[in-house]
């Protein structure tokens, strides 16, 4: 797909192009993606710092059929910016290694990223199907109040440029001391090139959604005590908050 290319600040927002394609499809950013991700897992709290029921764990080979069945190819078209936008805490994925950066010198950067894939589970699959299958698994336990992954986006290929104040390229070399700092805030997926951008050439997942699951359970002649659950969806800006805290 030819790409995108992004003149000036887009619609005159001072977000740059990957932080609006997050905003705007509601989806929190991944600055730290784990390292494996699906649909359904649980954690205890929002975000991905306390897992508590992960899919691979004891449905690895159930959660694949799901991913591969929800995987979409979204309407966002491959993108470049030519623009320089500041490097700070309010701009997705890079923004969370700002002040490494600033300590290099660097006060903006460009993005550029491709291929861009969805994972979302429908409400309704999640309560009346995936819901089932966790609690076979996991016979016992409860996960009120406990939040579920119910949505991933993924892009194939990501890369930024950074620049000093005066415009002037701040290279991330091969084996460079910042390469090494931004691999350790942002995740070893990450590599310097020859060129002195900053990339990430193989699939990786950039942005989710969560719910938090409300169990109930009422009684049936046939099955005795039974429970069920609702799905109920949490924003992105809590999300994004959370990741704050």
């Amino acid at each position: 797909m030819a790409l995108f290319v992004v003149a000036l600040v887009l619609s005159g927002c001072a977000h740059d192009p990957l932080t609006q394609i997050l905003k705007k499809n509601e989806y929190a950013p991944i600055p730290l993606v784990p390292a494996t991700v699906a649909i359904g897992d649980i954690y205890e709290s929002k975000g991905f710092k306390d897992p508590y029921a992960p899919m691979r764990d004891r449905l690895s080979d159930y959660i694949g059929e799901v991913m591969a069945s929800i995987k979409d190819d979204v309407s966002i078209p491959d993108t470049s910016s030519d623009s320089h936008f500041n490097i700070g805490v309010e701009a997705d994925i890079v923004g969370e290694a700002s002040g490494e950066l600033s300590a290099e010198k660097a006060s903006t950067f460009k993005v550029c990223f491709s291929g861009a894939t969805q994972y979302v589970i429908s409400k309704t699959r999640f309560e009346d199907e995936l819901y089932s299958k966790l609690k076979e698994a996991y016979p016992g336990r409860s996960f009120d109040r406990k939040f579920v992954v119910t949505a991933l986006l993924a892009v194939t290929g990501l890369e930024y440029e950074f620049y000093d104040k005066k415009g002037a390229k701040v290279s991330v070399a091969p084996g460079s001391a910042i390469e090494g700092v931004l691999k350790a805030k942002l995740g070893g997926e990450w590599s310097g090139t020859e060129s002195g951008k900053l990339i990430i050439n193989s699939p990786r997942f950039i942005g989710y959604r969560m719910g938090q699951l409300s169990e109930y359970s009422f009684t049936t002649k046939s099955a005795g005590d039974t429970t069920e659950v609702k799905l109920v969806k949490i924003s992105a800006d809590d999300l994004r908050r959370s990741g704050e805290e």
